[in-house]
């Protein structure tokens, strides 16, 4: 059981009967989110927006950002707020090594039908961002959403160019 809307991160460790302990992952081995949480549809009829722009690819507030990037960012969409639609980079110590790290804002319950994957690249264009990134701790709650933060799996000092970038689907 779980709360409805929630997306959980399984992790193993394999122990022997010689008492060796396998290291901690920092992969998880399955994630599995819960259906029952906030949908598109949903949030678009509490938003009170007209139905002419209530649309996933409409953009009633004109700021550049449409209305389910406003859902999956925990934005409103009737206040221009792109500035809060960015990622921020940043980066995080681990073991003493500096990794490239990449911060996003969600609803507090995670939204059942977005899909929010972090990769890394060495090159921007063009972007080949096959590499999965790992989360960073438990989301921060901040009141009406929660920051994420990834991090690439290669420290700094192994590779001379880096970047991150945040992709949000249905």
């Amino acid at each position: 059981t779980g709360l409805p809307g929630s997306t959980y991160r399984f992790y193993s460790v394999a122990r022997d009967l010689a008492g060796n302990t396998e290291a901690a992952p920092t992969v998880p081995d399955a994630v599995i989110t819960l259906g029952g949480g906030s949908n598109f549809a949903t949030w678009a009829n509490t938003q009170g927006l007209p139905a002419s722009a209530a649309g996933p690819a409409d953009d009633p507030d004109g700021d550049g950002v449409s209305n389910f990037a406003e859902y999956a960012l925990a934005l409103d969409p009737k206040h221009p707020d792109a500035r809060l639609a960015h990622p921020v980079p940043g980066l995080v110590q681990v073991g003493g090594q500096s990794f490239l790290a990449l911060t996003y804002r969600r609803p507090k319950t995670e939204p059942g039908d977005v899909q929010y994957r972090v990769t890394a690249s060495s090159t921007c264009k063009p972007w080949q961002g096959t590499t999965r990134c790992q989360i960073v701790g438990n989301p921060i709650d901040r009141g009406s959403y929660v920051e994420i933060t990834y991090r690439a799996t290669d420290p700094i000092a192994a590779a001379t160019v880096g970047f991150l970038t945040l992709e949000i689907a249905r």
